[in-house]
Parts: structure tokens; C-alpha cells; sequence
């Protein structure tokens, strides 16, 4: 009878132990398909010219916003720089309009939403649209916000580009034209074009 309750203990042991590498082997895989699908994603962002960022408003750091910065075109900031060392890239016309989208977001709106200018190391002018989520804490206070930038000329050829298929291509290309011609740091860079440039 002992030798019967030792064999079945052991039956219960060895099975359990199957079932334990089976649900090991299974967590490995998940978690190997998991960063693949991480790096396909950090891939196309790059590629799109798209950036995640996190502001937590309690410490006022820009989390998460090693992209951001590459986008920039700079690495010279701390690793959670606050708003201020980020603004401090931003184009001196442009750091007012972006204070002010900021104050709005966080003081009672539930998104944000900016365009501005960069000035990258190079010299070159950098449009950037950004939005991001108002995030509040159970006392309805703004906590963060998460959101993400890209390059303000490639979503609008983006957007454009349903025109194109549309087979309003020569609209298209006067488009992406006049974009191009008004893809630069000077005043008014943000105004509409005027329609004799389309």
C-alpha cells in the first residue's frame, strides 16, 4: 500500500512538473512574440517619423521620450527631461503658442494639441505636430498626459496622400509643392497657404 501511495505521489509530481515546463515554454514564447511585436512598432514609429511621450505633470517629466528626442535630433537632454529643458528646443516663436496649449490642456481641457518648430543641431527647421490625453487623478486633478509627436509635413503629405489615390494627383503634387516651398523657420511659417499656391 506504501509502495501504491508513493508511486502516485510521484505519477502527481512528474505530471505536474510536464505541465509547469509546458506553461514555462508557453511564457517564453509569448514573451519573445511580445518584444517582436515591440520592435515592429518602435520600427515603424521611427520610420513614420512618430514619437510616444508620457508628461507626468506631478514631477514634470517627459517620460518615455527617447524618440522624441531623436526626432528633435538631439540626445543632449537629461534621460526625463522637464517641459522647460524640452521647450528650450523649441523655436523662441513657438515656446509662447506651446506654454499656452500646455496651461489649456492641463488647467481644464481633456487634450492637448500643438504645432510648433524645432531647431535642430544642424540648423534645420523641424515642424512638429503633437497631441496627446489629459490623464486626471480621483480628485479630477491633471496628473499627465500621454501623447505623441510627428513630423507636422509628413502628416499632412500623409493626409494628402488619400488625394493621390482619389487620382487628384496633379492637386496633389501642387499640394505637397506649395508644403515644401513653405517648410521653413520664417514668419507666418503656420498660416495657410495662399490659394494662387495651390
Amino acid at each position: 500500500v506504501t509502495m501504491a501511495i508513493a508511486g502516485g505521489i510521484l505519477t502527481v509530481f512528474w505530471s505536474t512538473v510536464r505541465v509547469l515546463d509546458r506553461l514555462e515554454a508557453d511564457r517564453r514564447r509569448d514573451l519573445e512574440s511580445l518584444e517582436a511585436r515591440k520592435q515592429q512598432l518602435l520600427f515603424s514609429q521611427r520610420l513614420a517619423h512618430l514619437a510616444y511621450w508620457h508628461w507626468d505633470l506631478r514631477t514634470n517629466e517627459i517620460k518615455d521620450c527617447e524618440d522624441l528626442l531623436a526626432l528633435f535630433g538631439t540626445k543632449k537632454l537629461p534621460h526625463c527631461p522637464a517641459f522647460e529643458d524640452l521647450l528650450s528646443l523649441v523655436h523662441p516663436e513657438d515656446r509662447a503658442p506651446l506654454r499656452q496649449a500646455a496651461y489649456e490642456s492641463i488647467s481644464g481641457h481633456s487634450f492637448f494639441r500643438a504645432e510648433f518648430r524645432v531647431m535642430a543641431p544642424e540648423g534645420r527647421c523641424i515642424h512638429v505636430l503633437s497631441q496627446g490625453k489629459v490623464e486626471r487623478d480621483e480628485m479630477g486633478n491633471s496628473s499627465s498626459i500621454r501623447g505623441a509627436s510627428l513630423v507636422a509635413l509628413l502628416a499632412a503629405m500623409l493626409v494628402l496622400g488619400g488625394a493621390l489615390a482619389a487620382g487628384c494627383s496633379l492637386m496633389f503634387q501642387a499640394t505637397v509643392k506649395a508644403m515644401w516651398s513653405r517648410a521653413r523657420c520664417g514668419p507666418g511659417w503656420n498660416r495657410p497657404a495662399p490659394r494662387s499656391e495651390l
